[in-house]
């Protein structure tokens, strides 16, 4: 797009809610939410109110980049005084940072342009309006996650959700996929493809793995205690940990501590975690299964070496990659190698989960194809917190079950 994106920063607005509460702190929003509406261009410029504390401007429209300046310098000059907000006079803080674009640029990169703007040490929130600069604002998002990820974990800002996988016959549960989520106390929801890829190019992802599976294992013991039917849950393990003798030790310490069967618990590992270490990923794979886990092989059919050691290694469950699904039955080619691959991994007597399935169409078309597979997308469900899945096994019992 071209055009520009300003995002407008409250600064210390937990202040005012700890001072007056929570409708107050509302009251301040819809005020600063009318000015910017009375002063912003009502054509081509949307508001978004993003977190609890900013504002994002979007402009779709180059020429108008001297203008969404003016009326946003309008907006801060408003409050760059005494404010009257329920019988109290109150200066609210805040700072705007905006990025231009008169080339093709996507919203989520002008995004990061503001974020680095505000991240920057320079900043301050003396009502100015502050434009990207990329000589200057060099924040770097990998900086925070590297030096964030710890406390995320000791304060949970860090937590799981469960995406269930159902049956394709008889449309029971056959267990959930446990999945990272991260709410940042400034930056918000930091999406798992931004810090996964991060954590492990810096050595933290096995802090964060260990992390996951003492509180899968917790879960799964709370779960069995209230008699919660969760057959089973999996637990992505990265590549470079696979063969680790330190992830054997942290699974048989958590289970033991737990008191957890290794029949509750399913390790999804990628193509890139054995191609690269064959033997030791064989060997590593052995000891998992000696303990009762199963073992997934997850993304199958992305990488170039699958077939070559499908029959070498010993897994259980082979999962399809969505990309393998999405086009299905729209494509006849891509129809065409799902089908194969299905029929592959059934003859080789392995489990098949399909990622990904959203439509009724894509169901059938799978169905039409194997019946004794699991299913595993939107279509059935969205990965869901602890509380919320228990109350989604609830409603399944009485609308799926044949």
């Amino acid at each position: 797009m071209t055009g520009s994106l300003a995002i407008l920063h409250i600064h210390h607005m937990e202040k005012w809610i700890n001072m007056y509460g929570f409708m107050f702190g509302d009251r301040i929003i819809k005020d600063i939410g009318s000015k910017l509406e009375a002063h912003l261009p009502s054509y081509n410029t949307k508001v978004y109110r993003i977190d609890g504390n900013r504002f994002a401007i979007l402009t779709t429209d180059e020429h108008m980049d001297e203008q969404i300046k003016k009326s946003l310098e309008k907006v801060l000059a408003a409050y760059n005084k005494l404010v009257y907000i329920d019988s109290y006079h109150i200066q609210v803080e805040m700072v705007c940072t905006v990025s231009f674009t008169k080339t093709k640029k996507s919203v989520a990169d002008l995004f990061s342009d503001c974020m680095a703007v505000l991240q920057h040490p320079s900043i301050r929130y003396q009502h100015e309006l502050v434009e990207y600069n990329p000589t200057i604002h060099t924040f770097s998002i990998e900086r925070l996650i590297v030096q964030d990820i710890t406390k995320a974990m000791e304060n949970e800002e860090l937590f799981l959700v469960y995406q269930p996988k159902v049956h394709s016959r008889n449309l029971q549960i056959t267990g959930v996929e446990a999945l990272l989520r991260w709410k940042h106390p400034t930056e918000g929801f930091i999406s798992p493809a931004t810090f996964i890829p991060i954590l492990e190019e810096n050595g933290k992802i096995h802090e964060v793995t260990d992390w996951v599976i003492d509180k899968v294992c917790a879960q799964i013991a709370e779960w069995k205690q209230r008699r919660v039917s969760v057959p089973q849950v999996s637990i992505n393990t990265p590549g470079t940990y696979v063969t680790s003798a330190r992830l054997l030790q942290v699974l048989q310490h958590s289970m033991q501590r737990y008191h957890i069967d290794g029949q509750f618990i399913e390790l999804e590992i990628t193509e890139t975690s054995v191609i690269h270490d064959m033997e030791n990923a064989i060997n590593a794979v052995k000891q998992f299964r000696m303990l009762g886990l199963s073992v997934a092989l997850d993304d199958f059919g992305t990488g170039l070496s699958s077939l070559s050691y499908l029959r070498r290694i010993p897994i259980n469950t082979i999962k399809i990659d969505k990309s393998f699904v999405k086009e299905v039955p729209l494509s006849e080619k891509v129809s065409a190698l799902l089908s194969a691959i299905i029929t592959l991994c059934h003859s080789l007597k392995l489990t098949i989960i399909i990622e990904g399935v959203e439509t009724e169409e894509q169901i059938s078309f799978i169905s039409s194809i194997e019946k004794e597979l699991q299913i595993q997308g939107y279509y059935y469900s969205k990965p869901l917190q602890a509380g919320e899945l228990e109350e989604w096994l609830k409603k399944q019992l009485s609308e799926f079950t044949i």
